[in-house]
């Protein structure tokens, strides 16, 4: 396999982070820049034992969890409904900001891996595999596959980490929704027109 550390920016103007994806990294294995909005716990963490791709991934998906339960106990009472309004859109847009940092992502880590195959391929089909030359395009496909097996597995954890950014997205536009209604139902109590 060969050697391969790319390091993409985040282009999220809030957090301008980097994150280093390896080609020998597994999900297991350590990423020594955070992907993660900089804090101080997780930077606590990295610099006693740098995190997996996957714990940051977590750690981040638990983050926004944690913000959108936040803004979800905000719409308890109504006066702070109308505070909360402005802060939900601040949220959507770093969420979506974020989202599309890493379809970026995504897509270079996509294209290094396509390359890499490519290269691999042409390589085994002309000069064999350990030796041995092999029958035909899909046994070649196969060996590549296994071979980049921590590539691809990088590429579905970011794709897993997007998903669920889009999903969360998704939950914010309710909240939205949901404080727009609650607003219109406290002028209605309140005898105001709207």
């Amino acid at each position: 396999m060969s050697d391969l550390s790319n390091t993409q920016q985040n282009n999220n103007g809030n957090n301008g982070t980097a994150m280093n994806i390896g080609g020998n990294t597994s999900n297991n294995s350590a990423v020594p820049s955070p992907i993660l909005p900089n804090n101080n716990t997780q930077q606590a963490n990295t610099q006693q034992q740098p995190l997996t791709l996957e714990e940051q991934l977590n750690e981040h998906r638990n983050k926004w969890t944690n913000e959108i339960t936040s803004l979800n106990e905000m719409m308890k009472t109504l006066p702070k409904v109308n505070d909360l309004l402005g802060i939900v859109y601040m949220k959507r847009q770093e969420a979506v900001d974020y989202y599309h940092s890493m379809n970026t992502v995504i897509l270079k880590q996509m294209r290094e891996y396509k390359r890499q195959s490519l290269n691999m391929f042409n390589t085994i089909k002309i000069s064999g595999y350990n030796g041995v030359r092999l029958p035909n395009d899909s046994a070649i496909q196969k060996v590549v596959e296994v071979e980049l097996i921590d590539e691809k597995s990088i590429i579905d954890l970011l794709t897993n980490h997007n998903n669920f950014i889009k999903e969360s997205i998704a939950t914010i536009d309710n909240l939205i929704y949901g404080i727009n209604q609650k607003i219109k139902l406290g002028e209605i109590l309140n005898g105001l027109k709207f």
